[in-house]
């Protein structure tokens, strides 16, 4: 009797032990499976992630090849304005007839305080803001004229505007 009720026990060990390993492998089933739903979304994330960086990144970089164009026009085309300045007080003291500058509503005698809504000390500064405006480009001036400041527009000419002024 002892016997028959160790086995009786063993079985019921034995059954009890396959139940929780069935239950023990559902479990990991479930957790397998939700573990892949997870890595999925996760995934899915990652490549709209991916994607919007992507159209950010081009998106950038049609920015940098515009203004880097910008950029390469400016340095293959050199402005000209056709107007030689006082280096010290940056007032006009002639124009080259038929030039941007004679074209404009520019006169001799008129001081150039600011190019481009930036103010303007020195022939140096007048330089840099023509290196930074390329042909064809407006420039706005504000000048002083008999102690009156006025605002003008000039489109700055080209080298080859100039060569065409000067050979006449």
């Amino acid at each position: 009797m002892v016997v028959a009720d160790a086995t009786a026990e063993a079985g019921k060990a034995a059954d009890a032990a396959k139940e929780a390993a069935a239950t023990a492998g559902e479990q990991i089933t479930a957790m397998k499976e939700e573990a892949v739903k997870k890595i999925a979304d996760v995934a899915e994330q990652a490549e709209t992630k991916a994607a919007e960086a992507k159209e950010i990144a081009e998106e950038a970089i049609g920015d940098v090849r515009t203004e880097s164009a910008k950029v390469a026009d400016r340095v293959k085309r050199p402005a000209w304005v056709g107007a030689k300045m006082e280096s010290s007080s940056l007032v006009i003291l002639s124009m080259v007839p038929f030039s941007p500058a004679a074209v404009s509503e520019l006169k001799i005698g008129d001081q150039v305080i600011s190019i481009n809504g930036k103010q303007v000390h020195t022939i140096q500064d007048v330089k840099e803001r023509l290196s930074a405006t390329g042909a064809g480009e407006k420039m706005r001036l504000v000048i002083s004229r008999g102690g009156v400041s006025r605002s003008i527009s000039l489109t700055l000419g080209s080298m080859e505007d100039k060569q065409a002024v000067t050979s006449r």
